[in-house]
């Protein structure tokens, strides 16, 4: 008896990870998407665009990465609505994906570090 994967093929779509695989909706104007950039934000948006995906950035993201664009790895154009808002995608995943973590990361990961309060004084 036949297993019904063999008869059809493999069970999944693979997409190449240097596609681009889908464009997501324009942020809103609500100022939502104007949080300062963390670090936990600017990974998840990496690991987006090393798949592929093309994602959202703000101004001061868009500024943190700018020696990536700066190499090539990756182009960002400005909203049509918003001029604080940039279409980025990444055209090198995997140099990208090693510049930012063996490179950009060390260098810059201590500028997004949380600052300990001081007990007592609220600051």
């Amino acid at each position: 008896m036949a297993r019904k994967w063999q008869q059809t093929g493999l069970p999944f779509r693979f997409k190449p990870a240097n596609r681009i695989v889908d464009t997501p909706p324009a942020p809103a104007n609500d100022g939502a998407h104007r949080e300062t950039a963390t670090l936990a934000k600017l990974c998840g948006l990496v690991v987006d665009l090393i798949r592929g995906k093309r994602v959202w950035m703000n101004a001061e993201e868009r500024e943190a990465l700018l020696p990536m664009i700066d190499l090539g790895y990756l182009q960002c154009d400005g909203g049509a609505q918003d001029a604080s808002s940039y279409l980025c995608h990444c055209s090198h995943p995997a140099l990208f994906e090693f510049y930012f973590f063996y490179r950009w990361l060390p260098e810059h990961g201590q500028r997004f570090r949380p600052r300990r309060e001081l007990p007592g004084t609220g600051r």
